[in-house]
């Protein structure tokens, strides 16, 4: 169903270029740190393969990346989240995408799939 054409609802997060604010480091509940002015992150505007993107300095055995904004869905909807990851040096990272399903009363619905795993 193509929702984000036919009835303009706002899907995708905001772009990094716009701003880091949004776009947490820790569990992505409001009052979570962000990567705004953190010294191991910086939005890189010529990135050879992406164009812009956010470029993040591992410092720790988990490094999370969320958005803190939610998702509009409407009954019969489903979304696809991906991401592109490029490592530039050192072991190669595994990486978890994850989302949390929740209601119009922010109550975890259960017996969705929240989690995809690539290496």
């Amino acid at each position: 169903m193509n929702k984000a054409i036919t009835e303009g609802l706002v899907l995708m997060p905001p772009a990094f270029a716009n701003g880091l604010g949004v776009w947490s480091s820790e569990d992505g509940t409001p009052g979570s740190a962000t990567y705004d002015g953190a010294a191991n992150a910086a939005f890189v505007a010529a990135d050879a393969d992406f164009g812009g993107a956010l470029e993040i300095v591992k410092q720790s055995t988990t490094t999370k990346l969320r958005y803190m904004g939610e998702t509009p869905l409407q009954p019969g909807m489903y979304l696809q989240i991906t991401a592109r990851v490029k490592c530039v040096s050192g072991n190669l990272p595994t990486v978890r995408i994850a989302g949390w399903a929740g209601d119009a009363s922010l109550s975890h619905v259960s017996g969705v799939t929240e989690t995809g795993r690539f290496c």
